[in-house]
């Protein structure tokens, strides 16, 4: 196992990394000019250490558990199966409970309906009193009684209670039989779209996410929260009823059920016909369309009738002069099912498109997006989803990357990530994966931190390979400090990572400051760094590993030393003077950062820097530069700056000395 340096930088959720132990001062990190042309092989003549390039395998590798895909798909059924059994189960218990209900309101509507007619024996009794009167008259010789006309049956008319309460309970009982009908179509829907497919688990994760579009943009899950609402309102409508105490039947009862019941009918004609029409009717070609998730028996009979049409009718059927579009139909002929149906509808999504058109792997990147939203919540999503996104082309994996997180899609899409990524011969497709691998990554970090040393090794693989080409040979080339492989500088992510794998970041810091690759934000974090390297103490477990490290932070402070350059010279007596200010502004905030490392050391280490020939490379360059320009009491000018310097100096002069003054 590699030993690990702990370097003790702790990460913050914000933007910038903050580092702990060193108070922040507000000193200016020296400015560069002109840049010293180096590579990475110059400096590994000093270090001796391999750098780790694109192409090559990770020392470090994400964990690869079997087929990533397979993984997701297997999640993602998981999930499906989830949600539908919770709709089924749902619709299942409405559909008890309606049936039940159904039966109730039945039993009261037989008894109420009666009431909104004549009752027939308010008619046979009143013959029955005229017969007697009849029998009567005529037993008494009354002759005026015998001539005199019969009267009219009465007549009947429902009270306005009687047709109130009836209105209620026939709407309660056709409201509980449309929620039955209904249940029972989405149950067919629910069983048509968790349907297997003999599909490979990539091509699966793709029908997938169209059944899921369709499902959601179709309203499917609304029209099943729908009926509870509709069960409920038959109950209410019946409670009404019971209170009102009566029901008719005549024309204002039948037109009330005639409006419900035409509802349900035009909602099941509907929902029958529109699977058919999409295709039948949908203009684009390529079916970018949501599919219509209205997927029953009775819409599949439909839909084999209007193929068998569409055969017979040939190419140039339309109606009312709009066309069928029956070229685009024929893949369907030989239909089978709906899973058929779906097979085709996604190869006709993924058949090439005209350029610009960046859809065509448009559904497993919103499968995968979707995956990592909904499911990625679990480290083996993570791992499963970053192996996905290396087996996709360039295109689509940027388009995963910058669909999940708003930061990277504003990084990746900039002038210069489009040129660097988009050009085969800057980055070629191992060091394009590296990039892409990096950023995602990097946006899961936070909530996972067992994925940082799996983030940094593919920061420093990209732009290794990157450096090993040297800078930028023409105005075209993108700069790599204007296209780094991160969002935010991953300096805060060090803490605890494998020795070797810090020696390799800091090696690549190492090779971006010679190369002036490093933007002035990030070069007081890389101060930092080396501070928190120089003042984690050596022991015998870690030793050659820190003194690597330490030997590292020698080189990058080295290489900051070579950018002091000073700048070109002019005739101009006023001109010349602010050169030289500026130049002494420079080595100033070279030298207090030296300082400010040197003072890391633990108490009894410094002593030993005498042997370090890079710490004494180091100090013999500044004092050069600081000799060159009037000596060190003129540059700095803190009685404290200038105290710890002579103490540094007499150090690597071996004088003997106190401690270094904090």
């Amino acid at each position: 196992m590699p030993r690990r340096t702990i370097v003790k930088v702790y990460p913050q959720y914000d933007d910038k990394p903050i580092f702990v132990e060193f108070p922040a001062q507000s000193i200016s990190s020296p400015e560069r000019s002109s840049p010293r042309k180096n590579t990475i092989d110059n400096f590994d003549e000093q270090t001796q250490t391999e750098p780790w390039l694109s192409g090559v395998p990770y020392k470090y590798p994400v964990p690869k558990n079997g087929d990533p895909w397979e993984t997701c798909i297997e999640k993602v059924r998981g999930f499906d199966g989830d949600m539908c059994d919770g709709w089924r189960e749902e619709v299942d218990n409405l559909l008890i409970f309606a049936g039940l209900f159904s039966a109730v309101v039945t039993a009261f509507v037989i008894e109420s309906y009666q009431r909104l007619s004549q009752d027939p024996n308010d008619v046979n009794t009143f013959l029955l009193e005229q017969i007697l009167a009849q029998i009567h008259a005529a037993n008494t010789q009354n002759t005026a009684a015998l001539n005199a006309p019969l009267p009219s049956p009465p007549t009947f008319s429902p009270s306005i209670t009687d047709i109130r309460i009836n209105i209620f309970w026939f709407m309660s009982l056709a409201l509980s039989l449309a929620t039955v009908l209904i249940g029972v179509l989405c149950t067919q829907w629910l069983r048509e779209y968790e349907r297997d497919t003999p599909l490979d688990p990539k091509e699966a994760i793709s029908l997938r996410q169209i059944r899921y579009e369709g499902l959601i943009t179709w309203k499917v899950p609304d029209i099943l929260t729908a009926l509870p609402v509709l069960l409920h309102s038959s109950l209410v409508l019946f409670f009404a009823g019971l209170i009102d105490l009566l029901w008719d039947l005549n024309h204002i009862v039948a037109l009330f059920v005639t409006l419900i019941s035409g509802f349900v009918i035009l909602f099941i004609v509907a929902t029958t016909v529109l699977p058919t029409l999409q295709l039948l009717f949908m203009r684009d070609k390529h079916l970018r369309a949501p599919q219509c998730a209205y997927k029953s028996a009775q819409s599949w009979v439909l839909h084999r009738l209007v193929t068998v049409a569409v055969r017979l009718l040939g190419p140039t059927a339309s109606l009312n002069n709009i066309p069928f579009l029956s070229s685009r139909y024929k893949p369907f002929f030989t239909d089978k099912n709906w899973v058929d149906f779906d097979i085709r509808w996604r190869e006709a999504r993924s058949k090439p498109q005209a350029v610009g058109n960046d859809h065509a792997n448009s559904d497993i990147v919103h499968g995968l997006v979707w995956i990592d939203k909904n499911l990625g919540q679990s480290l083996e999503m993570i791992y499963a989803i970053y192996h996905c996104i290396r087996d996709l082309t360039l295109a689509p994996s940027i388009q995963v990357i910058t669909s999940i997180g708003a930061q990277a899609k504003s990084h990746l899409l900039s002038k210069e990530m489009i040129s660097y990524l988009g050009s085969t011969y800057t980055a070629p497709e191992d060091e394009r994966r590296d990039v892409i691998s990096a950023f995602f990554l990097e946006m899961n970090s936070r909530a996972f931190p067992q994925l940082d040393q799996y983030q940094i090794e593919s920061v420093i693989r990209s732009l290794n390979t990157r450096l090993k080409k040297g800078v930028a040979k023409n105005e075209n080339d993108v700069r790599i400090v204007d296209s780094l492989p991160f969002i935010r500088w991953p300096l805060n992510t060090t803490r605890g990572l494998p020795g070797d794998l810090v020696a390799q970041f800091m090696l690549c810091i190492k090779n971006l400051v010679s190369q002036g690759q490093t933007t002035a934000e990030y070069d007081q974090d890389i101060w930092t760094l080396i501070q928190q390297i120089f003042s984690n103490p050596s022991t015998e477990e870690n030793d050659s590993q820190h003194d690597l490290h330490v030997q590292l932070a020698f080189e990058i402070m080295l290489a900051y030393e070579s950018n002091l350059l000073p700048t070109t010279a002019t005739t101009d007596r006023s001109d010349e003077e602010i050169e030289k200010v500026k130049n002494r502004e420079k080595v100033k905030a070279y030298a207090r950062q030296i300082i400010r490392a040197f003072r890391a050391f633990p108490p009894g280490e410094i002593q030993a820097l005498s042997l370090e020939p890079h710490a004494r490379q180091v100090i013999t360059a500044v004092r050069n530069r600081m000799d060159s320009m009037g000596g060190y009491e003129l540059i700095l000018q803190s009685p404290g700056d200038r105290e710890r310097w002579s103490k540094i100096t007499k150090i690597m002069d071996k004088v003997p000395c106190d401690d270094m003054p904090q």
